[in-house]
């Protein structure tokens, strides 16, 4: 009776020395598909967090971009008004300008013709105080009356050097608004091209998620069926 367990095991003892080949190739296997199965889906994880991440933030800018687009239409609606206005503005002092100014050649060949009495009237009307007066040989002025109207005569370069300053300033102010609108309309495109961006960040982290399952997923396959042939092979050698 005692014999019989020391044959049993002796037997076994035989049957895994013969196949300790098969079965630690067996085993290589199962923990290396374990291994890269855990592996797999860790990077898994890891892409499906950074993913999630970006999507979070897709999100938030894209509210963001919202509000700034908003703000960025409603600045730009603005200027774009403000400058219809002052360009209207501008036309119409224009307008006003070129019709003084032919107003005042048509004077001005008036006066070249006028007799004496004609001339110190305009004078007077021109120069208020004086008071020119006509003659046979011209017109009479005192020194006071001349000095008035040299004191008065002195405007006219200046003015004339205002309204051309004048003239710059506006001109200046004009092409600040309109760099304005250039910047608010420029800033709209890159708020469009962050959101384009964000977007194909998380296309391609999506992209990333599902290439590295189909990855794992092939891996666990390949490992299976290495299994399964060595599973085969050590049948047939039993």
């Amino acid at each position: 009776m005692s014999s019989i367990p020391t044959v049993t095991s002796v037997v076994t003892q035989s049957w895994f020395k013969v196949h300790e080949r098969l079965l630690i190739v067996l085993m290589v296997l199962l923990a290396g598909s374990w291994g890269y199965s855990k592996y797999a889906d860790a990077l898994a994880s890891k892409a499906e967090t950074k993913a999630t991440t970006a999507q979070a933030v897709l999100v938030q800018q894209i509210q963001t971009n919202t509000q700034l687009a908003q703000q960025t239409a409603q600045q730009t609606a603005q200027y774009q008004q403000m400058v219809q206005t002052l360009t209207a503005q501008n036309a119409a002092l224009l307008a006003a300008i070129q019709s003084d100014n032919v107003i005042l050649k048509q004077q001005q060949t008036k006066d070249k013709t006028m007799t004496p009495t004609q001339l110190t009237q305009r004078w007077a009307q021109l120069v208020p105080g004086v008071a020119p007066s006509a003659s046979s040989d011209g017109v009479v002025l005192s020194t006071g009356d001349a000095q008035s109207t040299v004191v008065q005569l002195e405007e006219v370069p200046v003015l004339t050097q205002d309204l051309k300053s004048e003239t710059e300033i506006a001109q200046n102010f004009q092409n600040e608004l309109n760099a304005a609108v250039t910047v608010n309309q420029d800033q709209a495109k890159q708020i469009t091209g962050l959101k384009t961006q964000l977007t194909d960040q998380v296309k391609a982290d999506q992209a990333e998620i599902t290439e590295i399952k189909a990855k794992a997923r092939r891996s666990k396959l390949r490992w299976c069926l290495a299994v399964l042939v060595a599973g085969f092979v050590g049948r047939g050698l039993l």
